[in-house]
Formats: structure tokens, sequence, C-alpha cells
């Protein structure tokens, strides 16, 4: 195995709104490595929104297709979705 698995997250909230009653955006950024484990350069990077609709709260973790990043276009996507599911559920 090549550099190991050691690696630092760097977390930020982001700006966010509009999805259900109330939401919060969460980026995680790592390092970016390879199969063997070696850094690549660059970060992968994932999104994890919490959403609240009335008395449910779901979470979305997104992670991109095979190891890539999220994008935020998809993640607001999936998180309409979500709440649609949620709010279809509710009545």
């Amino acid at each position: 195995m090549g550099g190991g698995n050691a690696s630092t997250s760097r977390l930020r909230l982001l700006a966010d709104s509009g999805f259900g009653d109330g939401s919060v955006l969460f980026e995680i950024r790592t390092p970016a490595r390879d199969a063997e484990g070696d850094p690549t350069g660059g970060d992968e990077v994932r999104l994890v929104r919490a959403i609240r609709v009335g008395d449910v709260v779901t979470v979305l973790w997104e992670q991109g297709w095979e190891g890539t990043s999220s994008t935020r276009s998809q993640v607001d996507a999936d998180s309409r979705r979500a709440v649609d599911a949620i709010e279809d559920w509710l009545r």
C-alpha cells in the first residue's frame, strides 16, 4: 500500500435555505487519493444536508460517482426530491 490512509478533513457550514421548513448544509473536504491511498492533488468534497419538514428531519449525505466529488446542483436536486417525498408522506 502507498501513502496509507491518514487524512485530515476540513468542515465548513455553507449558506443554505429553501429546503423544507429549515435546512443546514455542511461541506467536508479531504485530500483526494488514488486506489493505493496516495495523494493525487486537489480535494474530494462531500456535502451533508439536514432538512426539517414539520416534525420530520432527514439527512442527505452525498458523495460523487465512484469516489468523485459531489456537485451542489445534484445535492440540491436530491434535496428537493426528499422534501417532496416527505410532504407527500405527511399528507
